[in-house]
């Protein structure tokens, strides 16, 4: 598949335009270690890489939007290295940067904190995600009184902190259509991972096993690495709403929940479903099931341009508070429900989030305090659940262990929601005839 390249100088623009007269700072996401010196997969800091494309660990990216076009952006970055790159990959290096990236200068990564002061101190204001990283934190603050102390007295508290989030959030709440064809790809993939799931997963198969299926395929696929660690979770497994050991048997009469979703060119997608290890959902599955699945198809529906996530949670949980009074799970009205809040024994969690480049992207929930209104080209899940304890005796015993979520990802048009991961299976009939 083709895909639109990526204008990076006009994401560094809009962020310039962003920042009016002030800086902003990018430090890249840390290598991290599993043992000793084994490292994990790299990944960047999205926000650093949403800007450049720039994929390397130890850099760092500096924007001063009072500076003349040509050299606003500074890439700070390892140069090249014969053996380290032996050892450890390909480098781009200092003099290809501003070749191969749409930045205006690029100096050694070691030089950063020498340079930081002098290159801010016309700056009003420092954008940065301060609390990452206390040692960087240190540095930053460092930095910046050295800063203030070369601008004079007159000048000496305009140089203040804040949070680069509000940046990230404004720039990319609303998705490109360059990034729309990556998080369609990203479900693609995730679909076809689904369905070779439906086919595989058997009685007395290992959650460890559906596991390496998922990742497995995500790579075969053309995704680097999963969205977020996989969610394995069968029988009472499902109603532990981060479950992660992923390592205990499947057995026949028990549901599988699944919360997986590929990473394509960094763009992420959010999937789950809840289907029955063996070929039939019990009476008591079903129901919880057709509750659930009622609510999001209720949610997604909610999802249109003026909406927002609030409406869109409103009325899941609407739909999930009638079905658990209909069981007699709970009593009372829905307002009386509501407002004393005890449907959250069962539904703990909200019913949307934003997905991007972060599973849960950035981006404001909240606008002029009010929920943000919906707007074409956001994009979010939508995904209700219902989690019955299994040690819960105020509920018949056959519905003691279930769990049950079903999520979609979610893009706003102007015709009305658009359903990315459209196409896995998720009909009672369809998880029934999966083989």
């Amino acid at each position: 598949m083709k895909l639109t390249p990526i204008d990076y100088r006009s994401r560094l623009n809009a962020a310039t335009e962003q920042l009016a007269e002030g800086a902003l700072l990018l430090l890249s996401q840390p290598t991290a270690y599993r043992n000793a010196n084994n490292e994990h997969s790299y990944r960047q800091e999205s926000f650093l890489y949403y800007l450049t494309g720039f994929d390397e660990p130890d850099s760092a990216l500096l924007i001063l939007a009072n500076e003349p076009e040509g050299k606003r952006n500074i890439l700070f970055l390892r140069d090249k290295d014969a053996l380290a790159e032996l050892w450890s990959g390909k480098r781009l290096g200092i003099a290809a940067a501003t070749k191969e990236l749409s930045i205006d200068a690029a100096f050694p990564i070691e030089s950063l904190w020498e340079k930081l002061p002098l290159l801010v101190r016309k700056a009003r204001r420092l954008y940065y995600h301060l609390g990452r990283d206390q040692n960087s934190d240190v540095k930053v603050i460092k930095a910046l009184h050295e800063a203030k102390r070369g601008r004079g007295r007159e000048n000496v508290n305009l140089l203040s902190i804040h949070d680069a989030n509000f940046i990230s959030g404004a720039l990319r709440l609303r998705k490109s259509p360059e990034e729309i064809e990556r998080m369609r790809q990203a479900a693609a993939i995730t679909r076809q991972t689904f369905a070779k799931i439906y086919e595989a997963v058997r009685p007395g198969m290992n959650e460890r096993e559906v596991n390496g299926l998922i990742v497995g395929e995500f790579l075969r696929l053309g995704s680097e690495m999963e969205s977020y660690g996989s969610i394995v979770a069968g029988g009472v497994n499902a109603t532990c709403l981060h479950y992660r050991s992923n390592n205990q048997p499947l057995v026949d009469g028990q549901l599988l929940l699944i919360d997986a979703g590929a990473q394509f060119q960094y763009y992420a997608s959010d999937v789950t479903r809840t289907f029955p290890i063996g070929r039939k959902f019990t009476g008591e599955q079903r129901a919880i099931y057709e509750i659930v699945l009622d609510a999001q198809l209720i949610g997604i529906k909610a999802g249109t341009v003026g909406s927002s996530l609030n409406k869109i949670h409103q009325a899941a949980l609407d739909r999930l508070i009638d079905g658990l009074i209909e069981l007699k799970f709970l009593t009372g009205s829905r307002d009386e429900i509501k407002e004393r809040q005890t449907f959250k024994r069962f539904y703990p969690h909200g019913t949307s989030h934003w997905i991007g480049l972060d599973t849960h992207d950035v981006g404001d929930y909240m606008e002029d305090g009010d929920f943000m209104p919906l707007k074409p080209g956001m994009y979010f899940s939508v995904e209700p659940g219902l989690y019955i304890d299994a040690n819960d005796d105020t509920v018949p015993e056959g519905f003691r262990g279930i769990g049950v979520r079903v999520e979609d990802d979610v893009l706003v048009t102007e015709r009305g929601p658009d359903v990315l991961t459209t196409g896995i299976a998720k009909a009672v009939a369809d998880l029934e005839n999966r083989y």
